[in-house]
């Protein structure tokens, strides 16, 4: 993913995401790559380590206890509703 599209989906400013992955990066958690096409863009990746495996396992338990009993159809539904109300919210502060 390129730093630009990871600033729009968390709806941050670019150089406010700059200095977080800067420290990111700074820990080995992450490591920006040039494009080899625009020198300006740069391509995000996550760097794996034995922290991120914990904290995977942390969300897919979460994730598990938070949705017991819901079934899988109601969740996709769920999930479409509410990334349709994000998307009229940045269309609404385009205009």
């Amino acid at each position: 993913m390129t730093q630009k599209a990871l600033a729009e989906k968390l709806s941050v400013r670019p150089a406010t995401l700059s200095v977080a992955i800067s420290k990111l990066e700074a820990q080995g958690l992450v490591k920006r790559v040039p494009s080899k096409t625009d020198k300006r863009v740069n391509f995000l990746y996550l760097i794996p380590n034995e922290y991120m495996t914990k904290v995977d396992i942390l969300l897919a338990e979460l994730e598990a206890d938070m949705t017991r009993g819901i079934a899988k159809k109601d969740l996709q539904v769920t999930s479409q509703v509410l990334e349709q109300i994000i998307d009229n919210l940045h269309a609404q502060k385009r205009t």
